[in-house]
């Protein structure tokens, strides 16, 4: 009998564990629906809510933004920048979320891929569907995660000019990810 009870106890503090570990990690896991807490039906008045414990959330509620995209920026207590957040129309607090900036490594995908990732991390982990040769950045698009991780063109990546077309194979696996995007 106290076998049975001892298995009973030692069952349940490690399935709970589980649980916490499980909630923490979903609430950094970036997928194609997801990134996080927040999905494609998130509303901007809901974002106070789902990171009321974690963060702080600058909202600016004036009209200095009027002919510019005005992000909700997402910090956590310390300081540390989370998401850069852009809704769909930045007047209603109803509107949903078009697309979010991730700027802390702990939201990663369940491949592990973050802002620290580096080219070679995403190539061999998903299927590229297209690559864009931009001013400034090389931006490679994910369609199976609806994200974007975009390259600067510094150093390695200095010899493209805009416009040419770049492929996959042209791109160094040693560059680093400057910019983590995910859209809805």
């Amino acid at each position: 009998m106290r076998l049975i009870i001892l298995f009973v106890f030692i069952v349940f503090i490690f399935g709970c564990k589980s649980e916490e570990q499980l909630e923490k990690h979903n609430s950094y896991l970036v997928t194609k629906h997801q990134i996080g807490l927040i999905n494609d039906s998130t509303q901007v008045k809901d974002l106070k809510a789902i990171f009321s414990n974690d963060s702080l959330i600058s909202i600016k509620e004036d009209d200095s933004f009027i002919g510019g995209i005005n992000p909700i920026r997402l910090y956590t207590k310390t300081g540390t920048p989370l998401l850069q957040v852009f809704p769909n129309d930045a007047h209603d607090s109803t509107a949903t979320i078009n697309y979010v900036h991730i700027q802390n490594p702990a939201y990663q995908t369940d491949r592990n891929i973050s802002i620290k990732s580096y080219f070679i991390d995403i190539k061999s982990t998903y299927n590229i569907s297209e690559i864009k040769n931009g001013m400034d950045y090389i931006e490679v698009y994910i369609d199976s995660l609806k994200s974007i991780f975009a390259f600067r063109k510094l150093e390695l990546l200095r010899d493209f000019d805009f416009g040419t077309k770049v492929n996959r194979d042209q791109i160094p696996d040693s560059i680093s990810i400057d910019f983590f995007i995910k859209y809805f």
